[in-house]
């Protein structure tokens, strides 16, 4: 084989390791773009959501003689009234989730947002979503991460904390 052949049969080789180089890097920057999916809630989803919700009004009903009525303002001072009179305690993990799914409610409806189910390399959360935007809030546990540290949970002030963003998003 002449040198020339063996330089051509390299360069070659060379080239084509390039090509596969080339290919395996985009394929994992294409791979470190995609940080999360966005999937519809399934039926499993939904009833998760129904159960909380009728879960925590139960309990309103039973303590208070109240249930959540759909309106921001009742909604947000019957969960703030539950926590301050401790009807849900610190502890309670699920009811303190449940309590999220009232506050997830009161967004959806005040500001036409979506339940999606949300998935990254942590694994699934519900979500809420703006249209198709990039932007997601997590109002299951936004109550429960706060009690179970010991903080002092202000259902208002999260609410209006959320609701700002939510305007900023929508430049409003």
């Amino acid at each position: 084989m002449s040198d020339t052949n063996l330089s051509m049969k390299i360069i070659r080789s060379i080239v084509l390791c390039l090509q596969i180089l080339a290919i395996v890097v985009c394929s994992n920057l294409h791979a470190e773009k995609v940080l999360y999916k966005v999937l519809a809630l399934k039926n499993v989803d939904q009833k998760f959501l129904d159960l909380g919700y009728q879960r925590i009004n139960d309990l309103a009903k039973q303590t208070y003689g109240s249930s959540f009525r759909h309106s921001a303002t009742h909604d947000i001072e019957l969960l703030q009234r539950m926590l301050d009179t401790k009807v849900v305690s610190a502890s309670d993990r699920q009811l303190l989730q449940d309590m999220g799914i009232v506050l997830g409610e009161v967004f959806r409806r005040e500001f036409n947002l979506n339940w999606v189910l949300y998935s990254d390399r942590l694994g699934q959360s519900r979500a809420l979503r703006y249209d198709r935007s990039e932007n997601f809030i997590f109002p299951i546990t936004m109550i429960s991460r706060r009690a179970e540290t010991g903080l002092s949970v202000d259902v208002a002030a999260l609410y209006n904390k959320i609701k700002n963003q939510i305007l900023s998003y929508r430049g409003f």
